[in-house]
């Protein structure tokens, strides 16, 4: 129980290192004064470069596979009765809410798609019909983002279609539980977003 309980803790401060905000005072930029202000990728993309962006990306896509690994592991030592996969799902909550309200910015932290993005990941090694959500997801995300060239109508929609994917491949209420929340809380952060939508103020994605 008490290993369990340090795994959930663990997924959301993992979840809660802002390396979009530490890249930026490696590189003298305060991130949050930047753009959008947001610590995520693509605002790094655009206040300070590809290189600078894709390690971003990549790091925060690490720590939410990391988390759902490590979560996959520990219920490896856990009692037959235990509840494994939806101890999974919840780490993979937790480390995406880190994230998203990281104590270390005054819960202020990014949108948690990259995050998500890696929770997919890492739910690949332990959850059948996992693959074909990740697969899906991020096909359609980047069928919007190419055709539209917003990032955010993009992260918006696939979002929306998450509890629905899971709905539909998986089928558990842990996952669909997961879906609704995790996609809740990304459309949530977005609404700044979804406001510059509407009024045709949003900045397309240029690389």
């Amino acid at each position: 129980m008490i290993l369990s309980f340090s795994g959930v803790v663990f997924a959301y401060l993992l979840g809660a290192v802002p390396f979009g905000y530490v890249i930026g005072k490696i590189k003298k930029v305060d991130i949050r004064k930047s753009g959008s202000g947001n610590i995520g990728a693509t605002n790094v993309l655009r206040a300070m470069g590809k290189a600078a962006g894709a390690a971003v990306l990549l790091l925060d896509l690490l720590k939410g596979m990391l988390a759902v690994i490590i979560a996959g592991k520990i219920c490896s030592c856990q009692s037959a009765a235990y509840s494994g996969i939806a101890y999974i799902y919840l780490a993979g909550l937790a480390v995406v809410t880190g994230h998203i309200y990281t104590p270390f910015l005054g819960f202020k932290g990014g949108k948690g798609v990259a995050t998500t993005l890696g929770v997919l990941i890492g739910l690949c090694f332990w959850v059948a019909g996992a693959g074909k959500v990740l697969i899906l997801l991020f096909s359609f995300w980047l069928f919007v983002v190419v055709i539209s060239k917003y990032v955010s109508l993009g992260s918006i929609l696939a979002a929306a279609a998450l509890p629905v994917c899971f709905w539909i491949f998986i089928k558990t209420p842990a996952s669909v539980f997961f879906g609704v929340i995790t996609g809740g809380l990304i459309i949530l952060r977005h609404k700044d977003n979804i406001r510059r939508l509407i009024d045709k103020k949003e900045k397309r994605l240029k690389l």
